[in-house]
């Protein structure tokens, strides 16, 4: 008998009961010690998708209702913190009431921030823009898709894809919705070939859109991908690149120009050639159940889930001619539906997750951990104050903090509509390096002229794609280190080449000193035409401790 067999008996078995009674415990306080539920949106790879459907549609909250919420006063127990500085451990803000759960959070290129919430049907009236620079929300309602669990990313001219949906029960819709970031107006364009609940989606590196996984109703999934022709406005389906996944694929665009899956449902991280329509194994995945992030080109890190209690680390280098995963040092904390955020200097940053397997529960990690792809080893960072679990978002803000949303519209677990922003602990080693103009556009491999007064001083140059996250799965995430050279007054940036690395689409451009501190970045598109050098500006005001840039101070309400 297979391994992947042996795995899905022994998860049946737990999981009978889970369907048999979760109508009946539903309306009662979960312990999560007692009811251990071990599906999941974010993988599902070796668990049916009807099951997690199934817990959706059973435990939806009815009418959007606050009355299992934690606003801005409410603080979830917490562990002591580690008894040291902001500039070894991070800082928390306080707890900040929002009018909604970021279930799906999208940074856009005039530096707000999309979101919507849960369990909208037919539309999706819950949609707002925030700006941290003002600390305001803008209602933006979607007015033609329940949005909810459907998948984001970033086309490369900065508008927001969003594929799929669902009709208001455990069905998916076809619908392909885009929000555009200049007029911040929605649109609906050709649907796709089929009806997708909780599809992963991701941009190649010819710009076109990728789509893959989620399901159409309790009994249909969608093993067959399609790809989205923006230009075209096109979908164009894959049939002979069928392959049976759960929701929420966790996909990568890999550097060679194939698509990299982490697991299907027999257990395989494998190659997609797209123009091939054909699939390559490349092993057995060693985790189910987790979250994974791609820190560096073609170096990916998965971490969680349910093996050893979700402590689990494992690494593998894509650019490897024959790639394979290996294990490396555990986290402190078991995490489930944790969310991982790549920062700046490259450390990756995880926060939340719940410490057993059940999408309803009501204890999690507060502690947030920082992981070093250079040792790579986990540290302990400073607790923040609301469990983020299911339905919680995170991801990096353009001022190097970290804002981090949402978790819960799944009754009986408890709703956040709720935010909270970190301040890593590069933010507190001293004045920031400061960008006085940049390029808002580059071309692969062209060399752009940064303006900075503390050129001398620079050690590392990154390019951060900005994020589209739901469900602890950031499609667009990117970290790409950049070669520079030093000049008086300015660095000369070298664009990467491959667009299979950089792909196409918006980023933040960060410049850091020797001491680590990264500059507030600047926003750019990198893949369309080039644009002449700006002459320099006036430097940007520094704020005080937390040196967190020019975006102001939330105040809670």
């Amino acid at each position: 008998m297979s391994i992947f067999k042996k795995r899905v008996q022994k998860l049946l078995l737990i999981l009978l009961p889970v369907i048999v009674f979760f109508p009946l415990i539903r309306q009662d306080p979960v312990d999560a010690t007692e009811h251990q539920h071990p599906y999941i949106h974010d993988h599902i790879a070796a668990v049916p998708a009807a099951i997690q459907a199934f817990a959706e549609q059973q435990g939806k909250a009815s009418s959007l209702d606050f009355s299992s919420s934690k606003g801005a006063s409410g603080i979830d127990s917490v562990s002591a913190a580690p008894s040291s500085a902001p500039s070894d451990v991070g800082q928390w803000t306080q707890v900040y009431q929002w009018p909604l759960v970021a279930v799906h959070t999208a940074l856009l290129p005039d530096q707000k921030v999309l979101m919507w919430d849960a369990w909208e049907f037919g539309a999706s009236p819950s949609a707002r823009l925030w700006d941290p620079a003002t600390q305001t929300f803008t209602s933006v309602p979607n007015t033609t898709s329940g949005l909810f669990c459907a998948g984001q990313v970033m086309l490369p001219d900065g508008r927001q894809l969003v594929s799929g949906g669902h009709n208001g029960s455990a069905y998916g819709i076809n619908h392909t919705n885009i929000f555009d970031w200049v007029s911040h107006t929605w649109s609906r364009v050709t649907n796709m070939n089929f009806d997708r609940w909780y599809p992963s989606t991701i941009t190649l590196g010819d710009g076109r859109a990728f789509v893959f996984g989620g399901q159409a109703d309790p009994n249909t999934y969608d093993h067959i991908p399609e790809v989205y022709d923006a230009a075209a406005n096109t979908w164009t389906r894959l049939d002979n690149a069928s392959r049976p996944v759960g929701n929420y694929p966790y996909i990568f665009q890999a550097p060679n120009g194939k698509v990299f899956n982490i697991v299907d449902d027999n257990g395989y991280s494998a190659y997609l050639d797209v123009a091939s329509q054909t699939w390559t194994n490349i092993g057995l995945s060693p985790l189910f159940y987790f979250n994974a992030v791609m820190y560096q080109p073609g170096k990916i890190m998965m971490v969680g889930g349910a093996n050893d209690l979700g402590k689990t680390t494992s690494v593998i280098d894509l650019n490897q001619g024959a790639p394979s995963w290996r294990t490396t040092a555990p986290m402190a904390y078991n995490r489930f539906l944790n969310n991982l955020v790549v920062l700046p200097d490259g450390n990756v940053l995880t926060v939340g997750g719940a410490d057993n397997l059940s999408l309803v529960s009501t204890t999690g990690v507060l502690q947030a951990e920082m992981w070093n792809p250079n040792t790579e080893t986990w540290s302990q960072l400073t607790p923040m104050q609301n469990l983020r679990m299911y339905h919680s978002t995170a991801l990096l803000l353009p001022d190097g903090r970290v804002l981090v949303a949402g978790g819960g519209r799944l009754s009986p677990a408890v709703d956040y509509p709720t935010a909270e922003i970190y301040s890593p602990p590069y933010l507190f080693k001293g004045a920031r390096p400061t960008i006085t103009s940049a390029p808002t556009a580059a071309i692969y491999g062209q060399s752009i002229t940064v303006q900075t007064p503390d050129a001398a001083n620079i050690s590392s140059v990154a390019l951060v794609h900005l994020s589209s996250v739901t469900h602890a799965f950031n499609t667009d995430q990117r970290f790409i280190p950049a070669s520079f050279t030093k000049n008086t007054g300015s660095l000369t940036v070298q664009i990467p080449a491959n667009a299979n690395v950089t792909t196409p689409g918006y980023y933040m451009l960060f410049i850091l000193n020797s001491s680590g501190v990264p500059s507030v970045s600047k926003i750019i598109q990198i893949g369309g035409q080039s644009q002449p050098n700006p002459t320099a500006t006036a430097t940007l005001t520094r704020t005080p401790t937390p040196n967190v840039g020019v975006t102001g101070t939330l105040t809670p309400t």
